[in-house]
């Protein structure tokens, strides 16, 4: 009697931590090139009509180029609707994102408006004062 309520307890929390640790996301997995370069050129071209797209190192030296995630249905509505206008390739399929390692493109917005300010400011720099970028840089300073 003792071991069946210890049996009952052990299962009443072991099977919603398995529930919880479970992932409801889906993506659309697009193109896989052998090359990074290739994989994030890739990508922002359907960047400029696709939202929501990544790309992922999948291990062996590979990257895919996947849209999401979504929940199921929605997965099965993207992959439809991108497969019958012609803006993904026909063989594209649902992943469930399990060999998707590291994330390549986008990277991190906020570290790539911090570039790009920095850029701006050496625009500027260059365009007011006439210095190329060794004086940028050389971390120098200028007021005015």
């Amino acid at each position: 009697m003792l071991r069946r309520f210890f049996v009952f307890w052990a299962v009443l929390f072991a099977v919603p931590s398995v529930l919880i640790g479970q992932t409801v996301d889906f993506w659309v997995q697009v193109e896989a090139h052998p090359d990074e370069g290739t994989a994030v050129q890739e990508a922002r071209l359907y960047s400029r009509s696709i939202s929501e797209v990544n790309a992922y190192a999948i291990g062996a030296g590979w990257y895919a180029i996947s849209i999401g995630p979504f929940g199921e249905d929605e997965a099965q509505s993207r992959l439809f609707e991108l497969r019958s206008t012609g803006a993904i390739p026909i063989d594209s399929f649902l992943s469930r994102g399990s060999n998707y390692q590291d994330k390549i493109w986008p990277l991190d917005v906020a570290a790539d408006s911090v570039r790009m300010s920095v850029s701006k400011v050496e625009d500027v720099i260059v365009s007011e004062t006439g210095w190329g970028s060794e004086a940028t840089s050389k971390g120098q300073i200028l007021s005015w």
